[in-house]
């Protein structure tokens, strides 16, 4: 089976090994880049030191490494020994290979399950660090927290857009069987390279007749705003549970 999927560079080839090692044919293509907004990070950090937050929330594994870039162990020091909230296993894990203990995980690893987990915590000091293209239903926490966000840095198009065109080209041969698009902005970017060459009505028909897979409610919602049908949504909000999710469809 022929697996399209869209991860960012630094997680690609270790995101083919894993689709490979399941039997897939992989064609694989970055379509975000992440650029770090330093003052962001900077004013985050600034507030987690004098602030005093009850809860400091991590969204995903690229804030941390981010942050980390940026601010060195500093970050890293004024974390520890705090009351932090993270999504997800690999969020969870990043923040414990540093020594940064984490007390609060949703059941569901999405911006709507860590609004659940907040719930309990009515009328605390919250301070969560993401990207600027994030979830907005996280900010619903703001009507029972004390919420401050900080967008700390930016989803957008890879420079070299020519790995997209390749795959789309492939795709409208009809030489793709499935596609795993991991969010919003790898959606929203592969179909925006598809309108920029004046082919995206092309490469809509392609996803049609593909197996369409979706990680996360966002995503899944996403794709069906722009009218592609999505077939799977896996249980495990993890790219490793997207792409088995992929192979234990029938049509695999």
């Amino acid at each position: 089976m022929r697996l399209a999927i869209f991860r960012p560079e630094r997680l690609l080839r270790r995101s083919i090994d894993y689709c490979e090692s399941r039997g897939f044919e992989v064609l694989a293509a970055p379509s975000i880049e992440l650029y770090p907004r330093s003052d962001a990070m900077r004013e985050f950090l600034s507030e987690v030191r004098e602030g005093d937050p009850d809860i400091v929330v991590l969204t995903s594994q690229n804030s941390i490494r981010m942050l980390r870039d940026e601010l060195g162990d500093e970050v890293v020091d004024e974390l520890r020994g705090r009351t932090v909230a993270a999504i997800g296993t690999k969020t969870l894990r990043s923040l414990e290979e540093r020594d940064i203990e984490v007390d609060i995980v949703p059941e569901t690893f999405s911006s709507t399950g860590l609004v659940e987990a907040l719930r309990p915590h009515e009328g605390s000091c919250v301070l969560v660090a993401r990207s600027d293209r994030g979830d907005e239903r996280l900010l619903e926490a703001g009507d029972f927290l004390e919420l401050r966000e900080f967008k700390i840095y930016e989803v957008g198009l890879p420079r070299d857009t020519s790995p997209i065109r390749e795959v789309q080209d492939r795709a409208v041969r009809g030489e793709v069987d499935a596609f795993a698009f991991t969010s919003t902005m790898t959606v929203r970017n592969f179909l925006r390279v598809a309108d920029e060459g004046g082919r995206v009505d092309e490469v809509r028909r392609a996803l049609s007749d593909s197996v369409v897979a979706a990680l996360g409610r966002p995503t899944e919602e996403t794709l069906e705003s722009l009218g592609v049908e999505v077939d799977v949504v896996p249980e495990r909000y993890t790219f490793e549970g997207l792409v088995d999710a992929i192979e234990g469809l029938p049509a695999a």
